[in-house]
């Protein structure tokens, strides 16, 4: 699964890990670690966790992107953990966190 293009569907942008230059808010980033298996030789099965986290400057705006997000997993029957927001005053924004995981075959 491309994770940048399948999260952005939800209307916001997204990047892996970092972003150089953030776009206006709200904005999200994503870490995926994964592991792969499989049997004689081969994998065939790739295991994702991903961390997801939403940036805005206005907590009202976070809250609509949260629901744009929760949206986007919900239609897609993605279980999600929804890991709390909080204020991140150093970079003077709102930072909401998600976790999701997913199996694929590889």
């Amino acid at each position: 699964m491309d994770l940048k293009t399948w999260l952005s569907s939800s209307g916001i942008e997204f990047e892996d890990t970092t972003w150089k230059v953030p776009p206006a808010y709200p904005y999200g980033v994503y870490m995926d670690d994964s592991s792969t298996r499989g049997a004689d030789d081969k994998l065939f099965i790739a295991e994702h966790d991903v961390t997801i986290e939403l940036y805005s400057d206005a907590k009202g705006t976070l809250v609509s992107a949260e629901a744009d997000l929760e949206a986007l997993f919900i239609s897609n029957a993605m279980a999600f953990e929804s890991l709390g927001k909080n204020w991140i005053e150093s970079e003077r924004h709102w930072q909401s966190t998600y976790s999701i995981s997913y199996v694929e075959k590889i």
